[in-house]
């Protein structure tokens, strides 16, 4: 959805978003129909989330600890939100529905009317919310708990002050958040979980032809143009998320399948205090049992992969990528990756959904205290 004509269309009075809808313009009706769903629950999937990691064959939900927990899910419908940040509210609710049985999880956009209906619920913002100061107002004034999740959004300064508490997605967003918390709120990590439908994919390690590729917004790759254009990367465009959540591109999996090396070290520029990047292209390639080449300069990357990861481009600069991507190479070449290896099967633990689940369940658990 198309970000500045969503927001434009927000913006205009209710009565001419309705008779806009007798138009019967495409657009329209798909601006529209979001907003128009309004509130809905969300029911249990008949799969349950799979162990992924090995560690979690025998983990049993039946935990009563966030029993009659009423969540509710809100993001804007209007603002265009896309990829893995509309995964964290689809996906997140999804799952958590499929897990506790005794939680009723709903999801609801901003601009409907059954924001004010709320009462007595978990409510967790998406990033770009648009909230007033006086919405949020409103809802604790009903007896809700009203959380927020920027995932990679920056944070507000009245946002933050206005909220209970904070789920973090970025292990480096919650050590900032230690020291911007005021007495009543509180914070919790539940790490971004990669997506649902790729983690099926993975593969075996072979040696054989050395790939190495990055997936995602060009912008967000550290030194794209230069890189590709030296042929040690292929860049491929993210499309496996379409607006309904379901479709795959099918070339794009076959691109991520064929891939042993993910390229995940970004731009610097990107992050700053107050504005955060999961590390979720790690956690996918985790998922998929493949490798990554990070960045020691990423705090993000720094923390899960640890300072022993031999893969990491060391500093901000194209020679430093390159020496980073032959090594990796070489590496390859000669079967020296058991360091590595052991550090992404690490974190296959951390991706695996269901401790996607139990981390969510240990997030409500804290905040409820």
């Amino acid at each position: 959805m198309n970000s500045f004509r969503g927001r434009l269309y927000s913006r205009l009075p209710i009565t001419i978003q309705k008779f806009g809808d007798y138009l019967r313009s495409d657009e329209v009706r798909r601006l529209r129909k979001p907003v128009i769903a309004g509130y809905h629950e969300v029911q249990p999937s008949d799969d349950s989330p799979e162990c992924i990691c090995g560690f979690h064959r025998h983990e049993s939900f039946e935990n009563h600890s966030i029993s009659g927990l009423n969540l509710v899910f809100l993001w804007n419908a209007l603002e265009g939100v896309r990829d893995s940040t509309l995964f964290r509210v689809f996906q997140s609710a999804s799952r958590i529905a499929s897990c506790f049985t005794g939680v009723r999880v709903a999801i609801c956009p901003v601009q409907s009317r059954d924001l004010k209906k709320l009462q007595g619920a978990t409510v967790v913002l998406h990033k770009n919310s648009g909230l007033s100061n006086s919405a949020i107002r409103r809802l604790r004034q009903s007896s809700n708990v009203v959380l927020t999740d920027y995932v990679d959004g920056e944070h507000s300064l009245y946002l933050d002050h206005e909220v209970d508490g904070f789920i973090c997605c970025s292990a480096t967003e919650y050590q900032w958040m230690q020291s911007h918390l005021n007495n009543r709120q509180k914070a919790y990590l539940v790490p971004h979980a990669p997506d649902d439908r790729l983690v099926g994919l993975a593969g075996s390690l072979k040696l054989d032809d050395f790939h190495c590729g990055y997936f995602g917004a060009r912008e967000n790759c550290l030194f794209s143009r230069e890189l590709r254009s030296l042929e040690l990367i292929d860049i491929v465009e993210t499309r496996a998320v379409h607006e309904d959540t379901k479709f795959l591109d099918q070339k794009w999996v076959e691109d991520l399948r064929q891939t042993q090396f993910q390229f995940i070290a970004r731009p610097s520029a990107q992050v700053w205090p107050g504005r955060f990047k999961p590390f979720t292209k790690g956690f996918l390639s985790a998922a998929m049992n493949q490798l990554v080449i990070g960045a020691r300069f990423d705090a993000e990357n720094r923390y899960w992969l640890g300072d022993d990861y031999p893969f990491l481009v060391e500093e901000e600069n194209l020679s430093s990528a390159i020496a980073a991507i032959d090594f990796a190479k070489q590496s390859w070449k000669h079967g020296e990756l058991d360091l590595a290896q052991a550090t992404m099967e690490r974190l296959r633990r951390v991706a695996c959904p269901v401790q996607n689940a139990l981390d969510y369940r240990d997030a409500f658990i804290h905040m409820s205290r």
